[in-house]
């Protein structure tokens, strides 16, 4: 294409076209809880395994932007993660060729609640899912309990992390 200008210069417009596809990156539908001082994974992963070329994933958090940990050119990076995540947070070293990008936080604090991105590169093409930890809880926070109902014959299973979940179990009588 050409145009004219009005001193009659011509001037050649380049059209430049950037073709991103997006990755279907997978990661938990729901956020999850952490028992303090305990461990959690993050669950990031492709369906089809990528090409370890140009393979980049990235974990961050999103409100300070620190990285939790990187894997770049075909290997681990933990000098450059953010000194709070340093020894916490590992990838899973045999999984990566599968499309396994999730990573374990290891000794939770209350600091590590918030949301975390997982951000996967590969030639042009990325995709990325957000993780939620939503809540820490301390171990004294922790219920199990057996409810039983002797007229009825069936008791009431339930344990309490943070929110109530519970699952009926019918017992036999003789």
């Amino acid at each position: 294409m050409t145009l004219l200008t009005s001193e009659g210069e011509d001037q050649i417009l380049c059209f430049i076209l950037v073709y991103i596809m997006w990755l279907l990156v997978q990661g938990p539908a729901q956020p999850l809880v952490a028992q303090l001082g305990g461990s959690i994974i993050l669950p990031c992963s492709v369906e089809t395994p990528l090409p370890m070329e140009e393979l980049e994933v990235e974990w961050k958090t999103t409100d300070e932007e620190a990285l939790v940990h990187l894997f770049q050119n075909g290997e681990y990076r933990p000098e450059a993660q953010h000194q709070s995540y340093r020894d916490r947070a590992l990838f899973f070293s045999e999984q990566i060729f599968k499309g396994n990008f999730s990573i374990l936080l290891e000794n939770i604090t209350v600091a590590d609640t918030g949301i975390y991105r997982c951000v996967v590169f590969s030639y042009q093409n990325v995709g990325e899912i957000s993780v939620t930890i939503q809540d820490v809880c301390s171990a004294h926070h922790y219920t199990d309990a057996l409810l039983y109902f002797p007229l009825v014959d069936f008791c009431i299973k339930y344990s309490m992390l943070g929110r109530l979940s519970a699952s009926l179990c019918f017992i036999l009588l003789r």
